[in-house]
């Protein structure tokens, strides 16, 4: 996303790229596009608020039509491993390292 609004920003084009309804994508791109100078908007459906909160332990903040980024490192949010494991479909339980199956937070979490 970065390459291309680089190659947009030469042609003074805005960017707005589109969220595919997932958690991680929208903190990621929300990150990724405070970086560039002809960011325009990060496209999500409000709707899937609720949906993005459930797979975090902490929600995201939304105040009206902005985003909140937290302050915290990485993408300022952990994973409700809970939540996440309850909704993983059968066939992917499996390929979980086994501290993710059982829910348990790995040892590069930060601490709270």
């Amino acid at each position: 996303m970065k390459k291309i609004a680089t190659m947009a920003e030469a042609y003074y084009v805005p960017i707005s790229p589109h969220n595919a309804q997932g958690t991680g994508q929208i903190l990621a791109g929300a990150h990724v596009c405070m970086t560039v100078p002809n960011f325009y908007r990060l496209e999500h459906a409000p709707i899937a608020v609720p949906v993005y909160n459930r797979y975090l332990r902490e929600p995201i903040e939304f105040k009206g039509n902005y985003l909140r980024l937290s302050d915290r490192p990485g993408l300022g949010h952990e994973l409700n491993m809970d939540n996440v494991m309850s909704d993983l479909h059968p066939a992917w339980r499996g390929r979980m390292p086994p501290a993710a199956r059982a829910g348990k937070r790995s040892a590069r979490s930060i601490p709270r």
